[in-house]
């Protein structure tokens, strides 16, 4: 299997905090690098979630609208976390959706040990 999710999800978990801080510092162009890494990292956690290859730089946003396990109004979200990796308001939408994912993640779990 691919890189593990949860570790992808772990990694969000100790980088967010200096995410945050940047944006506190208002050094938004700096905080744009990580975001653009951050958002990738998370459309990964959603292919491997979902038992699905994703390449960099295929468009993935209509795949996503039909995974089985993903956040609710994930392409509309996550096209704005795109569009703005420099808003603050863009950090916090997808920090709350690596949280939503995470529990995703455990509810996957469940359901296939079943």
């Amino acid at each position: 299997m691919q890189t593990d999710g949860k570790m992808l999800i772990e990694d969000w978990k100790k980088q967010s905090a200096i995410i945050a801080e940047l944006f506190h510092q208002k050094a938004y162009q700096e905080a744009r690098v990580p975001m653009e890494k951050y958002t990738k990292q998370f459309i990964h956690t959603l292919f491997i979630l979902n038992k699905k290859e994703w390449l960099e730089g295929e468009d993935f946003l209509d795949n996503i609208q039909t995974f089985k396990y993903k956040p609710l109004n994930i392409k509309e979200r996550i096209q704005y976390v795109i569009e703005y990796p420099h808003q603050y308001h863009c950090f916090i939408q997808l920090n709350e959706l690596y949280k939503e994912v995470e529990k995703i993640y455990a509810r996957a779990e469940i359901l296939e040990k079943k």
